[in-house]
């Protein structure tokens, strides 16, 4: 099972948003097995998840060019949007509260969303994107 979860990219642990270290529990890692082995993508689905750090500003680089987004907080209530007209893959994040957040994204195909884990600083860490 771990070795599946691994080829899925389940990690056995995780940081909690204050910083503790948590072992992946047997449950947890046969849910996501079983959700990351559907091929199928639903409407509800993130195409991508970063970690941020809390209450200062982070910059993204999406892999899809986008025109305009929309950030919205755990409640949909929206934090910020914009829509420039030019063809971006960088994205300067506003300092944000520890939470989680909503990312909406304008691409040429469509819409891209991500999900947003805004959390407090742990000694030397910088930011880092999930997959």
């Amino acid at each position: 099972m771990l070795q599946q979860a691994k080829n899925l990219g389940i990690a056995d642990s995780y940081w909690d948003i204050v910083g503790n270290l948590h072992q992946t529990s047997e449950d947890t890692l046969h849910y996501f097995i079983d959700v990351l082995s559907h091929t199928e993508k639903q409407s509800t689905d993130f195409d991508d998840v970063f970690l941020l750090s809390a209450n200062q500003p982070n910059t993204l680089l999406l892999p899809l060019k986008f025109s305009a987004y929309v950030l919205c907080d755990e409640q949909q209530k929206v934090v910020a949007q914009e829509s420039n007209g030019h063809w971006l893959t960088k994205w300067q994040a506003p300092a944000l509260s520890a939470g989680y957040y909503t990312l909406t994204t304008n691409i040429a195909q469509g819409k891209q969303h991500y999900r947003l884990i805004v959390a407090l600083n742990r000694p030397g860490f910088v930011g880092d994107h999930l997959t």
